[in-house]
């Protein structure tokens, strides 16, 4: 039965062309950063900024390593993800809703847990898939138009960006993804209508948005503890393999200044995980109280 709901699920989302067009603008705004450059550095011996559009631009290792960061964060968490999340969350909410779709189910003889298992686990998987493709897409895209990494063999830099591309997303995208699917989820259930957890998932997509871009250097420390798009966060994830003898080769300044300690990771995980499971505990529980 939950094979069942799972299978639905999917065969719902796939036949929506919305859902199409947002997996699009997702691959669409990657390709877009790619193009427009994610890097840039400072050439000494010519006294200028080098963009990565510039004939002139090398590719080095610390290059590489915020591209990784740049990538998953900026290209693809800052709204594309999570508007897709959000979306997706919406279509299903509309079909219950909407179509009864619950109610024939139900009449089938799935058990709520099983048919909440199974929406939740379809809309997980696929909205992770199409995250961690765009992902992949997204920085093996920039290492080839840009020639490479100066240095590092294709060989190293298959293996060094698939650990630390699987590392980022699953550690700092994944708990964020699971947020925006379950309070979609929630408000969409107490409102019984998709279209109200949409709004409430777009809004709170657009307001981290705003906070990060335009106002986080006006906020406090503690903001960073519960941003879901904290950089200190992704950097650590990105950089989390390198000892503080690599570190001082690669970098100038001082680690904890663009870096989350180990206590403050922790707490941003257990913040993201927490109110995901929280809201997802309650689309359960307002699920299993839905009648026939």
């Amino acid at each position: 039965m939950f094979w069942q709901s799972y299978k639905n699920t999917l065969k719902n989302l796939i036949r929506t062309p919305l859902f199409w067009v947002l997996v699009a603008l997702v691959f669409l705004n990657t390709l877009y950063f790619a193009l427009k450059g994610y890097v840039s550095y400072y050439d000494a011996s010519l006294g200028e900024l080098i963009p990565d559009t510039d004939p002139r631009f090398v590719l080095t290792y610390t290059n590489y390593l915020q591209l990784c960061l740049n990538v998953i964060r900026g290209g693809i968490m800052t709204y594309t993800v999570p508007c897709l999340a959000v979306v997706s969350t919406m279509l299903i909410l509309n079909r219950d809703f909407g179509d009864s779709f619950f109610e024939i189910e139900r009449a089938g003889g799935v058990k709520p847990g099983q048919y909440f298992g199974g929406r939740l686990a379809a809309l997980a998987s696929v909205n992770m898939a199409v995250a961690l493709t765009a992902s992949f897409w997204g920085v093996h895209w920039y290492y080839f138009t840009r020639g490479g990494i100066f240095g590092m063999s294709l060989w190293r830099y298959w293996t060094d960006s698939t650990v630390r591309i699987l590392r980022i997303f699953f550690f700092a995208a994944v708990p964020v993804i699971l947020l925006y699917i379950g309070l979609t989820y929630l408000v969409g259930s107490l409102a019984g209508s998709g279209l109200w957890g949409a709004v409430a998932g777009i809004g709170c997509v657009f307001l981290f948005c705003m906070l990060t871009t335009l106002l986080s250097f006006r906020m406090s420390s503690v903001f960073e503890l519960c941003n879901t798009l904290s950089e200190k966060l992704y950097f650590h994830w990105t950089v989390s393999d390198l000892d503080a003898v690599r570190w001082r080769q690669l970098y100038e300044l001082p680690r904890e200044s663009v870096d989350f300690a180990g206590y403050e990771v922790l707490i941003w995980t257990v913040v993201m995980a927490g109110a995901a499971a929280a809201f997802l505990a309650g689309s359960y529980l307002k699920t299993k109280k839905r009648e026939i």
